[in-house]
């Protein structure tokens, strides 16, 4: 009868007593909070890209200045993959206004837009989260340079950026790339040929 007691009282015990049970039952209460805490962090960049994207569209929607494009084209912008768009955008009205063709200004916005994806994803530990894009246009060529404000990895910064940066060679009649301690440079060269 005494056992019998006993296994009843064994059978009751609360849960708690098994071993490891309030380690797992914590576990499992941090990787709830872990997982919430992801999701509402996603939610925050999801709408800081919206409201980004939509703050591009309306620079974009008023960008329509009229008249002869000076021989110097400057832009700089927060590391917001929606302001590649703004710089793609107004390079390639400068361009067009300052009479380079469309193929030939096709292909320079091309590579800008590559160098600057580039800028605002890859910088390693950057003092400053923004780009620039500078150019010069002369009677002969277009000269481009696209700055991040971070240090690339070591290696091959080939393998670093990959395709968009043969893509870039490829589109540019020359390219090279300047590094320094807190800044990466992309600098880009296209011969313009006189017209037919």
């Amino acid at each position: 009868m005494g056992t019998l007691s006993g296994m009843v009282r064994a059978e009751n015990d609360p849960p708690q007593g098994r071993p490891g049970y309030l380690e797992r039952k914590r576990s499992a209460a941090l990787r709830a909070e872990a997982r919430t805490l992801r999701d509402q962090t996603q939610a925050l960049r999801d709408r800081a890209q919206l409201l980004s994207d939509g703050l591009v569209e309306s620079l974009l929607k008023t960008d329509d200045r009229g008249g002869a494009a000076p021989e110097t084209f400057s832009f700089r912008a927060g590391r917001l993959r929606s302001s590649v768009g703004l710089a793609r955008r107004r390079l390639l009205r400068w361009l067009e206004r300052g009479g380079v063709d469309r193929a030939t200004a096709t292909d320079i916005t091309l590579a800008c837009s590559e160098a600057c994806a580039n800028a605002v994803e890859h910088p390693v530990r950057p003092s400053r989260y923004a780009f620039e894009v500078e150019a010069t246009r002369t009677a002969d060529e277009i000269e481009l340079t696209v700055r991040d404000f971070g240090a690339w990895q070591t290696g091959s910064g080939d393998a670093l950026r990959g395709r968009g940066l043969r893509m870039i060679r490829e589109l540019m009649d020359d390219t090279r790339i300047v590094t320094g301690e807190h800044e990466t440079m992309i600098v880009m060269r296209r011969v313009l040929r006189p017209a037919a």
